[in-house]
């Protein structure tokens, strides 16, 4: 398709537009989420990633909701509501020591990522902590030594 310039001579129109700086990065290739690096160094999934064949051994809820390939590694299906569920659970029962129920209306966020996050805040906390303890650091006493809110904790 052609385009006509202001003095009359016309142009080629461009075959595909450019994507912008942001738009490229969300088309770049992401690491694997399992990838132990990319998290903070606090986060005990720094250390090792979660393990998926140890969860499926110890957590008959997960096991249920996963699959096997033929070399015998466990696959998630990372769509499937339930299965998430399934995974958050035993995440936080078997690394954390927690017993949770999980609503199937709710939102179930990624452990993982989630303590990522949290790790991150605590060093905000830290930062900002005034003089006196105050300020950015009066909130700290909410999240506990594994990085996860404290029960009845609103911040």
């Amino acid at each position: 398709m052609r385009r006509a310039r202001p003095d009359g001579e016309e142009d080629a129109a461009p075959s595909r537009k450019r994507p912008r700086p942001a738009e490229a990065a969300l088309q770049a290739p992401r690491p694997p989420a399992a990838a132990a690096s990319v998290y903070h160094p606090r986060s005990r999934y720094a250390r090792a990633a979660p393990d998926f064949q140890r969860l499926a051994r110890l957590d008959a809820a997960f096991a249920r909701e996963v699959t096997f390939d033929p070399a015998g590694r466990v696959r998630v299906d990372w769509k499937s509501p339930a299965g998430l569920r399934a995974l958050t659970a035993a995440l936080l029962r078997h690394d954390f020591g927690l017993e949770v129920e999980l609503p199937a209306d709710r939102l179930c966020p990624s452990v993982p990522n989630r303590l990522d996050y949290l790790c991150h805040v605590c060093d905000l906390l830290e930062e900002f902590r005034g003089p006196e303890g105050g300020g950015g650091g009066a909130a700290a006493p909410a999240f506990g030594p594994a990085g996860l809110l404290q029960e009845g904790a609103d911040v």
